[in-house]
């Protein structure tokens, strides 16, 4: 295998994950969008947001840990907006529906789920693309975060047991 194989391998196994635990971020890229989609409501967040890319896996990492990072004043800008009496009425349902969205507890989960995933792989993903980058220490990397990720799918006291706990995470996001 090549260097290119280690990094289609990555990409293949996080593609797979994807489907299981990111797929409420297409959520997020909703509220990314929105707040991306107009000067104003962007000025209101007082911080940029990074829109999510299927294609450059360094991009989903950065976008995924910001949003995350940042969602205390995601979800304050979009109360912001709901309730600002200089707002049209369109853009405060949307913001509303948003807010319900973002709080729902599969989001806030998945969305702790992905964050603990990614913090996995940036350093991995970072590393791989070094044109430095030795074929047998890129393949044992891939295996070592592969067997990771099948014991965060295969057990369920993976997501608990560390220094990141998914729950804690996720109390941290919903409080």
């Amino acid at each position: 295998p090549t260097s290119h194989t280690a990094k289609k391998l990555l990409v293949s196994t996080s593609r797979n994950l994807t489907n299981v635990t990111i797929q409420p971020h297409k959520g997020g890229l909703t509220v990314i969008n929105f707040f991306n989609d107009s000067t104003k409501r962007r000025d209101m967040l007082d911080i940029s947001l990074l829109t999510y890319c299927d294609t450059r896996f360094i991009q989903r990492h950065d976008a995924i840990l910001r949003f995350t990072d940042n969602f205390e004043a995601v979800h304050s800008a979009l109360s912001h907006i709901s309730e600002s009496a200089d707002i049209d009425a369109k853009t405060k349902a949307k913001a509303l529906s948003l807010i319900c969205a973002i709080s729902s507890s599969s989001f806030i989960v998945s969305l702790a789920a992905a964050h603990k995933v990614m913090s996995l792989t940036v350093t991995f993903s970072k590393r791989l693309q070094s044109p430095k980058m030795d074929l047998s220490d890129g393949t044992g990397m891939v295996h070592d975060v592969n067997k990771t990720l099948q014991e965060y799918r295969n057990n369920d006291s993976a997501w608990l047991d560390d220094s990141y706990s998914v729950l804690e995470q996720a109390e941290g996001l919903a409080a």
